[in-house]
């Protein structure tokens, strides 16, 4: 693997992760969700940390974009789309699986 492949697979997984508790984190909408959780409309606790949660959503937003942009663009510069590495060559996924196929007797 080369440095690029392992940089953009721990970023991957870096935003993945955040984006799993990102979604934990942000408070449910007022909504059905709340009444049967408990959630309750007090004087204290009407909007505790509202900016934090305007800025968790704008950027789970921009994670959630990147996340994709980044997905697309490996999948994109990948090489040999439908091709397995046999040895120093590149040898097509049929190819493969008939020489498997044909070593195992079948």
């Amino acid at each position: 693997m080369t440095a690029f492949e392992i940089t953009m697979m721990i970023l991957l997984l870096a935003m993945g992760v955040f984006l799993i508790v990102a979604m934990l984190l942000q408070k449910s909408k007022k909504g059905l969700s709340g009444t049967i959780a408990g959630g309750t409309d007090t004087y204290y606790g009407k909007d505790p940390g509202a900016r934090a949660d305007i800025i968790l959503n704008i950027l789970t937003a921009v994670v959630g974009v990147a996340f994709v942009a980044i997905v697309l663009f490996v999948y994109v510069i990948q090489p040999n789309y439908g091709e397995i590495p046999v040895g120093n060559e590149w040898q097509s996924t049929s190819d493969f699986f008939k020489n498997f196929a044909q070593s195992q007797g079948k």
